[in-house]
């Protein structure tokens, strides 16, 4: 193992990534940002916002002053829009609204970035000009760069057995929504996949699958009583999934075509072994 400096950090790193390394270094995170991600003003209602995010499949949205200035006050993930409780809800996206943990300036290195967002656990990070938003680079946006700019000789050897956790949270077909929301809710989770009683995996369920299907209000003075509804009604299935063996750049190319991001992993006959998302995959590729 060797070190590599990157401007003033060192990463400890194996040969064969350097040139992986090299390849994002000196990049900007305006060359591979994301200018189309949606925008919200603080004086928007809440309900619009949660369509944005239904319609576009977004899953943080910045908060701007105004079309016109454009200077970032804050943002809105699915998170906040899953805890809002009520359909007739008259909040505001400034209400909701959180600062970010991380900002990007648009000259920030891509390697120097993509170290920040792993070491903070932050898929997604505004990036400014000044104060002015100019856009939002993802996990994906990092992982994209270096599937479809290296050669093959650069390719390793990683396979998702290797990043995977193996310590994996799931739920039952029967499982009420409630149980999925509170998991989601405490520890962040993007999706949780659905097993069986003989721990075969038979869907997932995701933000998205809550969101798109109208079902993010759940804890509601509600009509048809949204506390009874089971994981099986709003799931997704047949669910895309990787084997242990398989390479990291193909969950990554998996992710990248299919705006997925998390994988879950079975063995030859669909049993639950694993789960690995974008940060797995970022890091399996830059050999951190």
């Amino acid at each position: 193992m060797e070190s590599v400096l990157l401007g003033n950090l060192y990463i400890e790193t194996y040969p064969i990534y350097y040139m992986v390394l090299l390849l994002v270094q000196n990049i900007s995170v305006s060359y591979i940002m994301d200018v189309k991600t949606p925008f919200l003003e603080p004086n928007y209602k809440v309900t619009r916002a949660r369509e944005i995010m239904r319609v576009t499949g977004a899953r943080v949205l910045p908060v701007i002053n105004n079309k016109y200035e454009r200077r970032l006050l804050g943002i809105v993930t699915r998170l906040e829009i899953l805890s809002v409780t009520s359909t007739k809800s008259e909040l505001k996206v400034k209400d909701i609204m959180t600062q970010p943990p991380l900002i990007f300036d648009e000259n920030l290195d891509v390697v120097l970035a993509a170290k920040q967002m792993l070491s903070k656990d932050e898929w997604y990070v505004p990036v400014v000009k000044g104060e002015e938003y100019q856009g939002m680079l993802g996990l994906e946006n990092i992982i994209m760069w270096l599937l479809y700019h290296r050669s093959t000789s650069d390719k390793n050897t990683v396979k998702v057995e290797e990043l995977m956790s193996r310590d994996v949270v799931f739920v039952k077909q029967d499982d009420l929504l409630t149980k999925v929301w509170y998991l989601m809710l405490k520890h962040r989770y993007g999706g949780l996949p659905v097993v069986n009683e003989k721990n075969k995996v038979v869907g997932i369920i995701t933000q998205y699958d809550i969101l798109s299907k109208g079902k993010a209000r759940i804890r509601l003075e509600s009509e048809s009583d949204p506390l009874r509804i089971p994981v099986k009604e709003v799931m997704n299935r047949p669910v895309i999934t990787v084997l242990p063996k398989d390479p990291i750049e193909l969950a990554g190319e998996i992710m990248v075509r299919r705006n997925i991001g998390r994988l879950v992993v079975t063995d030859e006959a669909k049993s639950l072994i694993g789960i690995i998302d974008r940060a797995d995959v970022l890091r399996g590729l830059l050999g951190w």
